[in-house]
C-alpha cells in the first residue's frame, strides 16, 4: 500500500490526493483519487524538475494534469517497457457536481527505451512513447488557453467555451540524452467533435535541447518514463579547510533552449488564434536540492482576425529550494 497528500499553499489547490495498490497480478499497480493522467512526458514529470520554468505552450492541449480517476500501470522488458491506462473524470480539480453532465475520460500511454546504457545508467538512451486521450467533457463544453510560458502573463490563446460531445487527443514523444546533451520533443493533436459544426483540430509542439558545461547528464527514471532530480557532479561550496587552503566546487550548469508552438485557429474553426515562443536560458544547480534559473522568452501571438500580431518578451527567475 502507498499514498500521497501533496497540496499547493499558494492557491489553496489539492494536487495529489491518492491511494496505491502494488505488486497486483495483471494489473502491477493500481492509483485511485486525485492523480495526474498517463499523458504526456513533460507533464508526469514532477514540476520541481522542469527543464524550464513553465510547461511549453503545446501542453496546455491537455490541461490541469491531475482528475480524479483510477489507473493501472506497470513495466515490462526491465523496465524499458512502460504503459499506463486509467478512467477519469473530464472536471477539473475536485469539484462537488450537482447534475449528471460530469464528463469522463480514458487515457493511456505507452513508452518504450529501444537504447539504453547501462553502464553508465542512463547517460546515453533513447526514449519514445505515444498517448492517447478520449474524453467527453465535463458540462458538455470545454476549453482550450495557454500563457506564453511565464505564469505572471495573461492568457494569450484562448478559444473561450466550445459546445462539444467528445475530443480525442494524441500525443508522440521522443528524447534523446547522450553524455551532457539532450533532446526532447513532444507532438499533440487535438481533434473536438464539436455540436452543430465542423470537426475543429488543435495542434502543438515543441523541442526542447540542453547542455551541461559541467558534464552531468539528465536523469531518467526507468519506472516511470520520466525525468527527475540533477545531481551536480560535485556542490556548489566555498570554504576554508583547516590547513588554511581553499576548496570550491562548481555546483552544475545547463545551457537549455526551446521552442514551441501552439495552433488554436484551424483555418477559422477556432477563434483562439497562434503562438510561438523561442526559449533560452541557463540552470544553475548548486546542489541535488538547490537551483536558480534566468530566461528569456521571446512569443509571437497570432489572431488572424486582428491586423497584426502582438509580440511580447520577457524575462524570468527563480530561485528554488526543495525540501
Amino acid at each position: 500500500m502507498s499514498y500521497r497528500v501533496e497540496f499547493e499553499f499558494a492557491r489553496l489547490y489539492v494536487e495529489d490526493l491518492w491511494l496505491g495498490i502494488s505488486h497486483l497480478p495483471y494489473l502491477g499497480n493500481i492509483r485511485i483519487g486525485h492523480i495526474k493522467e498517463p499523458f504526456s512526458l513533460e507533464q508526469i514529470g514532477s514540476r520541481k524538475y522542469y527543464t524550464f520554468m513553465e510547461r511549453s505552450v503545446a501542453e496546455f492541449i491537455h490541461t490541469p494534469p491531475r482528475r480524479v480517476g483510477i489507473m493501472a500501470f506497470d513495466t515490462a522488458a526491465s523496465e524499458r517497457v512502460t504503459w499506463a491506462a486509467g478512467l477519469f473524470s473530464d472536471a477539473p480539480g475536485i469539484n462537488f457536481v450537482q447534475d449528471d453532465d460530469f464528463g469522463g475520460a480514458f487515457t493511456a500511454r505507452v513508452t518504450w527505451l529501444p537504447w539504453y546504457d547501462e553502464a553508465t545508467q542512463g547517460r546515453g538512451l533513447l526514449h519514445t512513447g505515444i498517448a492517447y486521450s478520449y474524453r467527453e467533457p465535463f458540462g458538455s463544453s470545454l476549453r482550450f488557453r495557454a500563457r506564453p510560458e511565464s505564469f505572471l502573463a495573461s492568457y494569450a490563446v484562448d478559444t473561450g467555451k466550445i459546445p462539444a460531445d467528445s475530443t480525442d487527443l494524441l500525443g508522440t514523444e521522443v528524447a534523446l540524452v547522450y553524455g551532457p546533451f539532450s533532446a526532447q520533443s513532444e507532438y499533440i493533436l487535438g481533434i473536438v467533435d464539436a455540436k452543430g459544426a465542423p470537426n475543429a483540430s488543435l495542434q502543438g509542439t515543441y523541442v526542447l535541447l540542453s547542455y551541461f558545461l559541467t558534464g552531468e547528464s539528465r536523469n531518467y527514471l526507468k519506472s516511470q518514463a520520466v525525468f527527475g532530480q540533477i545531481k551536480p557532479l560535485e556542490n556548489f561550496l566555498r570554504v576554508r579547510t583547516e590547513e588554511g587552503s581553499v576548496q570550491r566546487g562548481k555546483g552544475a550548469w545547463e545551457l537549455r533552449y526551446r521552442y514551441s508552438y501552439l495552433d488554436a485557429w484551424d483555418s477559422g474553426k477556432l477563434s483562439a488564434g497562434r503562438i510561438g515562443n523561442h526559449g533560452v536560458g541557463v540552470n544553475w544547480y548548486l546542489n541535488p536540492f538547490t537551483r536558480v534559473m534566468a530566461e528569456y522568452i521571446y512569443s509571437k501571438i497570432s489572431r488572424p482576425e486582428t491586423s497584426s500580431d502582438g509580440h511580447l518578451h520577457i524575462f524570468q527567475m527563480r530561485t528554488q529550494i526543495e525540501f
